[in-house]
């Protein structure tokens, strides 16, 4: 009975579960889609979207790369691989991953608010100012979006994620 609901389910319920603030549920919804297949862009952005909001890292980080792997230059993909590794703590390879998708769309306002987040949290003034200042030039209104932006992207009862996690 659990598999044939598995198997019914549609795109449209691992949203309404997500709007539901049902994140597991939803993720299995997700997951079960990307399994039917796996080249899935939308359903893999959802997948890896409430991974990170799980607080499953390593699993958000994988399904973000899937999902690059199938669309390399949707900007959206990368911002999310950027934000669950500034999440995780890895701000290296959020900032590597943000560099790329700026070299490419220096015009992208998340991807600069999201840059100065990570630069404000590597201890990088002169590199937040200058992502906050390139944001500014495009939206007057920028800098204050960041923090309105952080909060719409995560739902409140996993946010903040906690940057100092314990070791295994």
């Amino acid at each position: 009975m659990i598999l044939a609901l598995l198997l019914s389910v549609s795109f449209a319920d691992g949203l309404a579960l997500k709007k539901q603030e049902k994140f597991a549920e939803a993720a299995g919804v997700f997951a079960s889609l990307v399994k039917q297949d796996p080249r899935d862009e939308a359903a893999l952005s959802q997948l890896a979207t409430l991974l990170g909001w799980l607080g499953r890292y390593d699993e958000s980080i994988a399904a973000w790369r899937r999902a690059l792997e199938v669309e390399p230059n949707d900007p959206d993909a990368a911002i999310g691989l950027a934000r669950v590794h500034y999440w995780k703590g890895e701000l290296q390879p959020a900032r590597a991953v943000l560099a790329t998708l700026l070299s490419k769309s220096p015009a992208n306002l998340d991807a600069l608010l999201l840059c100065g987040d990570i630069s404000t949290a590597a201890h990088d003034a002169a590199g937040a100012h200058d992502c906050y200042l390139g944001a500014k030039a495009l939206d007057p209104a920028a800098r204050g979006r960041s923090q309105a932006g952080r909060q719409a992207a995560a739902p409140s009862s996993v946010w903040p994620p906690s940057h100092r996690r314990s070791s295994p």
